[in-house]
C-alpha cells in the first residue's frame, strides 16, 4: 500500500513538475508595429530660436508630437500584430482591439481581430495580420471617411480567452495636412 501511495505521489509530483517546466518556456510575444499608408502629410517643422512669434526652445507645434503618429486627411492607420507562440499544446485564443479616440473619448475608428491557433503544429503558432483603420470605420464595415484634422489617442488592447483586456499599447496620434 506504502509503494502504491509513493508511486501515485511520485506521478502527481512529475506532471506538476513537467507542466511547471512548460510554464517557463511557453513563450507569447505579440509585436505591434503602427504605420501611416497612404498620402504623407507634411510635419510641421519646429522654428529656429530667436524666431517672433515661435516657442522659446523650438518646440513641436503639437502637444503630444512626441512619439505620435502622423497622417495625412486622406491616409490609414495601419497597425501591424505580429504574434509568435510557441512551446503548446494549448494557446489561448487572443483578442486583438484598435480603436482611435478624439479627445472628448469618442471612438472615431476601430478594428479588431482574434488570434486562434488550432493548426496542424501544436507546439509553435505564429502569423501577422495588418488592420487598416480609417475616420468614421468601425470594424472595416463602415463608410469610411477622411480624417478630421487634431489631435487623437490610439489604443491597442489584448485580451487572452475571456480574460478582461489589458491595454498593450497607447500612443497619440495627429492628422495634419
Amino acid at each position: 500500500m506504502k509503494r502504491i501511495a509513493l508511486f501515485v505521489l511520485v506521478v502527481i509530483v512529475g506532471a506538476v513538475g513537467f507542466e511547471l517546466a512548460l510554464n517557463l518556456l511557453r513563450q507569447r510575444s505579440l509585436e505591434i508595429q503602427v504605420r501611416a499608408e497612404g498620402t504623407q502629410p507634411t510635419l510641421p517643422q519646429a522654428t529656429p530660436e530667436g524666431d517672433s512669434g515661435s516657442a522659446s526652445d523650438g518646440a513641436p507645434q503639437y502637444p503630444s508630437q512626441l512619439g505620435a503618429v502622423f497622417l495625412s486627411t486622406e491616409s490609414a492607420l495601419v497597425v501591424d500584430v505580429i504574434w509568435n507562440y510557441r512551446i503548446g499544446p494549448r494557446f489561448p485564443k487572443t483578442v486583438i482591439r484598435v480603436e482611435v479616440q478624439d479627445k472628448t473619448g469618442q471612438v472615431v475608428a476601430a478594428d479588431g481581430y482574434t488570434i486562434e491557433c488550432v493548426q496542424e503544429n501544436a507546439l509553435e503558432c505564429s502569423g501577422k495580420q495588418s488592420l487598416a483603420l480609417r475616420f468614421k470605420a468601425q470594424d472595416a464595415a463602415d463608410d469610411r471617411l477622411p480624417w478630421q484634422l487634431g489631435e487623437y489617442d490610439l489604443k491597442v488592447t489584448r485580451a487572452y480567452a475571456t480574460l478582461k483586456p489589458e491595454v498593450i499599447l497607447t500612443r497619440p496620434l495627429v492628422v495634419i495636412n
